[in-house]
Formats: structure tokens, C-alpha cells, sequence
């Protein structure tokens, strides 16, 4: 069901994602110079309500060339954890090269200091509420896929059993395709269902 609509989820994800960064980036600024934070900025920065929309679009676009809008992207809050990571990384180098380049070294270092693990805890908390939704949902049956693993060998009975500890995902094995009919052997069975549910291996 959900994933006929995977292109406007992603769409309201981007959204979302430039929407929190240009909202992270005004509370920061409230917090660092206080209510007159607008009067701070605008010495420095003719337009700074276009800065922080631009500020949020490099975001999102950061965040697309690492690959964090693809569904199932990630195992798990780890290696997301990580992704985001060095997407923030990205981040702070293009913010600091675009300050270079247009000489504006009286931007306060201790906002950027708040600004960067700031929008990593914000996106990465984002993907955490996402990954527990969607977990929900699809213990629910919703957003499953069926996946048929080609071969049965060491490595296609390891990949399976790592889809198998990872259900957030919404992947469910469906069986083995491989030249040969016999079954697989009994060192092989579905996490959460009886020995009767084992997948056979379907000749070619």
C-alpha cells in the first residue's frame, strides 16, 4: 500500500528534512544571540531568511547524494547513525567553504559549533521515528515485500538470515531459486515460524 506512494513520501521527507534545518538554524540563532538575532545576521548577511532557505535546500541535497531517501537504504540505526554522520561533514565543509569564498569570517563559530551535531541529532531522530513507524506498520502486515534469494549456498542462506534479524525493513523471504530441486538442509528455517515454512529451492 504505502509504496505506491514512495515518490510523495519522499517528496514530504525532503520537505521535512528543509523545513527542520531552516527551523534548526532560527532556533540556534535565538538561543546563541537571543531575540534580536535578526539584527546579528543582518550585518553579515544582506538576506539572511534567503541564507537559511539555501542553508536548508544544500541539506537535502547532501542527504540525496548519500543515498538517505532511498527506502531500506540502511540496516540499521547504526549504520544510519554513520550515514548521517558524514553527510553533516559534507555539510560543514561546503558551509565552510561557501563562508571562505564570500569572506564572512565574523559568523560565530560557537553557532556553528551548534549548528552541525544539532542537524545530525535532528535528522538522525527523524529517521528513528520513521524506522519505529514503519516497523508498527509492517507487523501490521502493511509495506511488505517478498524477496526470492538466487542460490542456496553459504552466502545466499547468510544474506537471508540477515534479512531475517532485520524486519524493520519489510522484507520477507519467500524461498531459494537455484539449479538444483533438492531442499535445503535443516540447518535452515524462518526466524518466528515453524520448521514446516522452510524454503525449497526452485530449479532453474
Amino acid at each position: 500500500m504505502l509504496r505506491r506512494h514512495a515518490s510523495g513520501f519522499r517528496a514530504l521527507l525532503m520537505l521535512a528534512d528543509a523545513g527542520l534545518a531552516f527551523i534548526l538554524l532560527a532556533t540556534l540563532s535565538v538561543v546563541r544571540f537571543g531575540a534580536d538575532w535578526l539584527d546579528v545576521w543582518r550585518p553579515l548577511l544582506e538576506q539572511p531568511v534567503i541564507v537559511a532557505g539555501a542553508y536548508a535546500v544544500a541539506w537535502v541535497i547532501v542527504l540525496w547524494l548519500h543515498g538517505l531517501y532511498r527506502p531500506r537504504a540502511r540496516w540499521t540505526i547504526r549504520s544510519e547513525g554513520l550515514a548521517n554522520a558524514r553527510a553533516t561533514v559534507v555539510l560543514g565543509l561546503v558551509t565552510g567553504t561557501v563562508l571562505f569564498a564570500f569572506r564572512l569570517p565574523d559568523v560565530s563559530r560557537l553557532f556553528l559549533l551548534l549548528l552541525f551535531p544539532s542537524q545530525w541529532l535532528v535528522t538522525l531522530a527523524v529517521r528513528i521515528a520513521l524506522r519505529i513507524a514503519f516497523e508498527r506498520l509492517r507487523a501490521r502486515g502493511y509495506n511488505t515485500r517478498y524477496v526470492l534469494v538466487v542460490g542456496t549456498g553459504a552466502r545466499a542462506q547468510a544474506f537471508a538470515h540477515k534479512l531475517e534479524d532485520h524486519r524493520e525493513l519489510g522484507l520477507e523471504i519467500r524461498g531459494f531459486v537455484d539449479d538444483d530441486p533438492q531442499p535445503l538442509g535443516d540447518g535452515w528455517a524462518f526466524r518466528g515460524h515453524s520448521s514446516r515454512s522452510r524454503p525449497y529451492s526452485t530449479q532453474m
